[in-house]
């Protein structure tokens, strides 16, 4: 990404950016050519990753019997931390990845970090139950939830962010 566009998106209000890369735009290990997402991500520190997932009248659905209004959740996730962490980079330093994020051992093995840090779990978590608290809630019955999708029972990593969660969590009772 040219400098010149990397400013004027870190000047803009809001930008919409669709889905970026090719199939065949890959490094020679197979990861992507381009780190645009992660760049803007770490560089922007834009650490929440909102998805809204709703069904809309005139969409078919794969699951049986669901009606419109039945699905109506938002998956929240932290989208600067983790496994892409590594990418967390300066723009100046971010052109066009030349080597990859991660590791690679004599082509045996390979290592990414993950990183999962208090105040990026802190935030993310908070970020996700003030949604919930200002969302209608399930449509079956109004109950307001925050599930927290991990993997605490087998990385330490996990575990940590599941104890920040439940720390937070405690904070409101009334989800």
């Amino acid at each position: 990404m040219p400098q010149a566009e990397y400013d004027a998106i870190a000047k803009s209000d809001a930008i919409y950016k669709a889905p970026v890369g090719l199939p065949e735009a890959v490094l020679p290990d197979g990861t992507e050519a381009g780190v645009t997402d992660v760049l803007l991500r770490s560089s922007l520190d834009l650490w929440a990753n909102v998805r809204p997932v709703k069904l809309r009248p005139g969409v078919t659905s794969p699951l049986k019997d669901v009606q419109t209004g039945d699905i109506d959740y938002v998956v929240v996730r932290e989208n600067t931390e983790g496994l892409y962490s590594a990418w967390n980079v300066s723009p100046e330093k971010a052109i066009r990845a030349a080597a990859p994020a991660g590791l690679i051992l004599r082509d045996e093995v390979s290592v990414d970090n993950l990183i999962i840090s208090r105040r990026a779990s802190e935030r993310i978590v908070r970020y996700a139950f003030d949604l919930a608290a200002r969302r209608k809630g399930c449509p079956a019955n109004g109950t307001r939830r925050v599930t927290c999708v991990d993997k605490a029972n087998v990385l330490k990593s996990y575990a940590f962010f599941r104890k920040i969660y439940d720390e937070i969590a405690a904070d409101y009772p009334e989800i």
